[in-house]
């Protein structure tokens, strides 16, 4: 990965025994801790593969243990790594996670599934600009859900990659590009990165039975 590049990686986070178990290997004990509190052994699991995997994907670029890296945490909640400059962020949904790594950018990605979603029109006029609920009323059906998701993600990627949360307002904010991304079947994602001039790599981490085949 060179400096003029974005890398966005794709990975499942349902995963045999044996995989997680490594991966939990990899994990501080905080982390451990945070996977515990969860109540369903399936959210549980997913925090263990996603945060494993970042460390597996942190440590590769670095030339670093995955186990030896330390976060830290901006006000709200976007992390960092202590001692190193690589950008980074990451978004999981329903088994399915996208990480964003660069290393002279600030970068933000969001990855949802698409799904039904109850009283959309009521939710689009909080969260969306009137032009995307304008083009919200035109569509129907699954399309409708899709074109939903792709603007509520448009929105998520902007605001973790500034590190604020959810954006507001229309377009992008100056000096940050946004680009949609289709990272599986089923799913939409964008990626909001700091600047202009950058080229996007895109593909899965490639861990044999991963489920990561597309």
């Amino acid at each position: 990965m060179s400096g003029a590049e974005v890398s966005v990686v794709y990975a499942a986070l349902d995963l045999s025994e044996d995989r997680l178990e490594a991966l939990s290997r990899l994990l501080t004990e905080d982390e451990r801790e945070r996977a515990a509190r969860f109540v369903f052994a399936q959210d549980r699991a997913r925090f263990i593969a996603g945060r494993g995997i970042l460390r597996e994907l942190l440590g590769e670029r670095l030339g670093e243990r995955p186990g030896n890296l330390r976060f830290r945490y901006g006000t709200h909640g976007k992390p960092a790594l202590l001692g190193h400059s690589i950008r980074f962020n990451l978004s999981h949904s329903h088994g399915r996670a996208a990480y964003a790594l660069s290393w002279q950018r600030e970068v933000g990605i969001d990855l949802e599934r698409i799904r039904p979603v109850e009283r959309i029109d009521r939710l689009a006029e909080r969260v969306l600009t009137a032009r995307e609920s304008e083009l919200l009323a035109t569509l129907d059906g699954a399309q409708r859900e899709a074109e939903f998701f792709r603007a509520w993600t448009r929105r998520e990627a902007q605001g973790k990659g500034q590190g604020e949360g959810l954006a507001s307002g229309a377009g992008t904010a100056e000096g940050w590009t946004l680009r949609s991304l289709d990272p599986a079947p089923g799913y939409v994602a964008s990626l909001a990165v700091e600047g202009a001039g950058w080229r996007l790599m895109e593909g899965p981490w490639p861990i044999e039975g991963d489920g990561n085949e597309r």
